[in-house]
């Protein structure tokens, strides 16, 4: 029965980007964007080596999913910035006449103000998030609570701050996706989402990767980052209600160790997290269809329907992460490694990991070392 239940697990996942898709593979990681002439450029991302103790860790589960989020979201974040040369973006930006701060900035950060904004941009976008999902609903839940029972001294005070404070975090959460999701710049990235899962979708249902059998497949899928990140925040509720019976000093009366407490938990939530979102992937039955509900509800927020031309974008980029023939949609070019690693900047892998001497942070081992088993959670669980 067990594996009747078990579904066929494509060992792939991915991303959107800006007019595009990437794909990653036990094989390789490939990006696929659409350039404003409507040529199709494919396009291989570099990867930096393993060290052996990385390697290691990264098939150790629970470890594997501590591992694998800033790993995918760095290698998310770097081909993000490479789609918006490809999609032209970056071209119509440097087209306007810089201002007099900008001209400073790059005179200051020596000519290198993109990489000096990105790094900003990642620092300012984790203390928005700790501001927004940690501390906000702490704050608020804990307000809230005294208004209504008047007093820390109350019986069950904190049971019903907790309570509270659940709620909150929930309904922050949808709210920001929500938010999120009626932007009219994101609309069609989120479009690219929903072609990237519907891909991997037709894909492990064993059917040919065409415009017309990908149409047909749902745009939701059980291993979205979308769904970690829900799976995360309601395991995350349980966690700290069970931690607090076990350690009764992390109250509500001293809210700055409690936000501690949240910030160093993190990481065990994390690898919780991803165990449970790699199971819910692999079976197929009535538990883990209600496990994966409210997951795959929020993905509502987070995907949209994709026009044929996103979904081509997405079988391209598929197709060549397989190391399959990409299907000719218009004008597909490939470029080759020489190519892309020189408008990348980076070296290639092997050069890039001998040049560091540790295990990449980043797009951590080339991918022809891992096996179906052992590839990192990066790629089992960057459908998003």
């Amino acid at each position: 029965m067990a594996k009747k239940n078990k579904v066929c697990y494509a060992n792939v996942g991915g991303q959107a980007l800006i007019e595009g898709v990437m794909m990653r593979s036990p094989e390789k990681t490939v990006m696929a964007v659409r350039q404003p002439d409507g040529r199709v450029v494919i396009e291989d991302v570099p990867l930096k080596k393993r060290g052996k103790v990385f390697k290691f860790f990264s098939k150790v589960p629970f470890i594997r999913g501590i591992l694998g989020f800033p790993t995918s979201i760095a290698l998310g974040y770097k081909s993000l910035m490479r789609s918006a040369e490809l999609s032209g973006l970056e071209d119509l930006e440097e087209s306007e006449e810089p201002g007099k701060f900008e001209k400073w900035l790059n005179k200051v950060t020596g000519g290198n103000i993109v990489k000096f904004i990105s790094w900003v941009s990642i620092f300012l976008s984790i203390l928005i998030c700790v501001a927004i999902f940690i501390l906000l609903p702490g704050f608020l839940a804990k307000q809230l609570g005294l208004l209504f029972f008047g007093s820390e001294d109350y019986q069950h005070f904190d049971t019903y701050v907790t309570i509270i404070h659940a709620v909150l975090k929930i309904v922050i959460f949808i709210g920001y996706l929500a938010l999120c999701a009626v932007m009219k710049d994101v609309r069609r990235t989120l479009m690219y989402h929903g072609a990237e899962h519907k891909s991997i979708h037709c894909l492990e249902a064993g059917e040919e990767l065409t415009v017309e059998n990908v149409k047909k497949c749902s745009r939701f899928h059980p291993r979205c980052s979308t769904s970690f990140l829900f799976v995360m925040l309601v395991f995350s509720i349980a966690f700290f209600v069970l931690l607090q019976q076990i350690f009764p000093f992390i109250n509500w009366e001293n809210l700055p160790l409690r936000y501690a407490v949240n910030i160093v938990c993190v990481p065990i939530i994390m690898g919780v997290g991803f165990e449970i979102i790699k199971l819910l992937g692999r079976f197929n039955n009535w538990l883990t269809k209600i496990l994966a509900a409210p997951g795959l509800s929020m993905q509502f927020f987070t995907t949209k329907e994709p026009d044929e031309a996103q979904i081509e974008v997405a079988i391209a980029s598929l197709c060549a992460a397989l190391g399959r023939e990409v299907p000719n949609f218009d004008r597909c070019e490939k470029k080759d490694d020489e190519t892309a690693e020189g408008k990348t900047g980076e070296a290639p892998a092997d050069e890039t990991a001998e040049a560091s001497g540790a295990p990449a942070s980043e797009e951590t081992a080339p991918a022809e070392e891992a096996s179906g088993e052992a590839v990192d959670a990066a790629e089992e669980r960057a459908d998003a």
